[in-house]
């Protein structure tokens, strides 16, 4: 018998009805004079609980408005799903709703709820709503209760970002911390995945072949998304195979397509990722790692540029002797990339990662760290955050070129360590020693460098009131350098100590007045300056400065 008719056609059922509805809606017991209903058929039975069940529910909405929830829909057998059905065809009163939450990745079509959604979505008052993660004010609560203290701001977005809104993973993930005393430095640190919530992605990876497994745990060395062909490259596997692979995962709602990139895959969410890393032995991850970074060089060989960033990191992950060479040479390229586009805080990292590469490989070039140290210090600088960080490289490269008798190094270490704390409003007595001892073995060249430590002279006794003459001398010298060279940018860097020394000095007003009045209009600030704080004057700026200072000590 079909249960798409409608009601009055199924004869006396109503008996029946209010035989087990009168007892709730009618009075205190059944009528005595109703006859037992007669047995039916299995399919006829069903419908009789279906329809008995659906009156129950409107009924009931007719006194008050009611509201049915139903939880974890993934988990209920095909009858369960067959009355809900029911109810969603038969229903007609806008006073109830049915609400029912199911797991998106639940709904496989082997399962009895695939078939049911689908029957769902026809129903002309069904809608069917994709849930999102919490926003960052709702993980604020959530942790505030499972913690029993306001969370910081910190906190909260390190919950949030790590969990993506999950309220599952936030609980979790709150109480896991809690319980290990590392609620406030999971704010700065990195948040481990709770074992709980390891043991619930676990579950669903048990469901999928060993070979999808092995593939998810190859791609999680990738990061949170990949490519097919890097993982085929990498693994020495057909790509077809891993395409199979690959859809199994996204039928398991463990992986999702990347819409805009085909053959690109993600994970649906961080921790899974998370958790197969960590599920990978120290040796093996190593390999993978060396395996993808090696894959990376040979997919992109003609346009490694774009990749930098990915090399730099599985060569350092690598974290073998022999992979140290590849590390340093990508982490510099990918930090000298950074600078040039200003992004000076990931400059700082890949610098950092250099210099840890240095540590592991096998007779590290001295000279070569010493340079790694001045940019990195020249890149904290242009954070603006790390002044103190920065005025500990140019010490340690100082240190490296003296023993290393290199005294163009040993210049430049002296000038930024001179640059960085004068602008920040404090002259120290290293970078004076410093500045005074690259001069002579500077001075047969004329290079740019060294009309650079000689206006860096000239401030240094400027601003100590010291040798007049001298001062205009090495400002001469070094404007007149600069200009044999025709380097705008150091031309630039020297008329900005000059103009200082006018401001220090206003007895060498005229002289140095007219000197910078004449290249002033021409001059660019260098990138370098761009980073700098100070180098928001341009040097008619400090012109400006001095011709002012000369009309006020004459009217003194």
């Amino acid at each position: 018998m079909s249960t798409n008719g409608p009601r009055k056609s199924y004869g006396p059922r109503w008996r029946w009805r209010a035989r087990h509805c009168h007892r709730r809606f009618g009075g205190a017991r059944a009528p005595s004079d109703l006859p037992a209903p007669a047995r039916l058929d299995p399919e006829q039975e069903r419908f009789r609980l279906f329809d008995c069940v659906t009156t129950f529910l409107e009924r009931a909405a007719k006194r008050r408005a009611l509201m049915l929830v139903i939880d974890d829909l993934h988990w209920a057998d095909a009858p369960s799903l067959a009355l809900l059905q029911f109810l969603a065809r038969e229903m007609g009163s806008d006073r109830l709703m049915v609400v029912a939450t199911y797991r998106d990745e639940e709904a496989r079509p082997e399962r009895p709820l695939f078939a049911t959604l689908a029957a769902l979505t026809s129903a002309p008052l069904s809608r069917q709503i994709a849930l999102a993660g919490l926003r960052e004010p709702d993980v604020a609560l959530l942790i505030e209760r499972a913690a029993s203290a306001k969370p910081s701001a910190g906190l909260i977005r390190a919950v949030a970002q790590q969990t993506e809104g999950n309220p599952f993973f936030v609980g979790e993930v709150v109480r896991w911390l809690v319980a290990q005393g590392r609620l406030e430095q999971a704010a700065t640190a990195t948040i481990q995945v709770p074992p709980s919530v390891r043991q619930v992605i676990g579950r669903r990876l048990q469901r999928l072949s060993p070979q999808c497994n092995e593939l998810l745990m190859s791609a999680a060395v990738v990061g949170r998304d990949f490519p097919i062909a890097l993982l085929a490259r990498a693994c020495g596997q057909a790509h077809d195979a891993l395409l199979e692979l690959a859809e199994e995962a996204v039928a398991a709602r463990i992986l999702a397509e990347v819409s805009d990139e085909p053959g690109r895959y993600a994970f649906m969410h961080a921790l899974i990722r998370e958790t197969l890393y960590g599920e990978l032995s120290r040796v093996r991850r190593r390999r993978l790692h060396r395996q993808i970074a090696e894959a990376l060089e040979s997919l992109h060989a003609t346009h490694l540029d774009r990749h930098l960033p990915a090399l730099a990191y599985h060569f350092n992950e690598a974290g073998s002797p022999e992979t140290a060479e590849r590390a340093v040479t990508y982490a510099q390229r990918a930090g000298d990339r950074a600078l040039t586009l200003t992004a000076c805080e990931e400059a700082v990292t890949y610098y950092q990662r250099v210099l840890h590469a240095l540590d592991r490989a096998e007779g590290a070039d001295a000279l070569r760290r010493a340079r790694v140290l001045l940019t990195l210090g020249k890149a904290e600088f242009g954070c603006g955050k790390l002044l103190a960080e920065a005025r500990q490289r140019y010490p340690q490269a100082a240190t490296i070129a003296r023993q290393l008798k290199a005294p163009e190094l040993l210049a430049r270490a002296a000038l930024a360590f001179a640059t960085g704390p004068r602008l920040a409003g404090a002259v120290d007595t290293t970078a004076r020693s410093c500045s005074r001892k690259p001069t002579r073995p500077l001075a047969a060249d004329e290079t740019v460098l060294h009309a650079q430590v000689l206006a860096r002279l000239a401030l240094d006794l400027a601003e100590r009131a010291a040798a007049p003459e001298r001062i205009a001398a090495l400002c001469d010298e070094a404007v007149a350098i600069a200009r044999r060279h025709d380097d705008p940018d150091t031309l630039a860097q020297v008329l900005i100590n000059v103009a200082f020394c006018t401001l220090a000095l206003p007895e060498t007003l005229p002289t140095r007045l007219r000197m910078a009045e004449g290249v002033g209009s021409s001059v660019r600030p260098s990138r370098e300056q761009r980073l700098d704080p100070a180098a928001a004057f341009a040097p008619h700026k400090y012109v400006q400065l001095a011709r002012r200072r000369c009309v006020f000590r004459r009217r003194g």
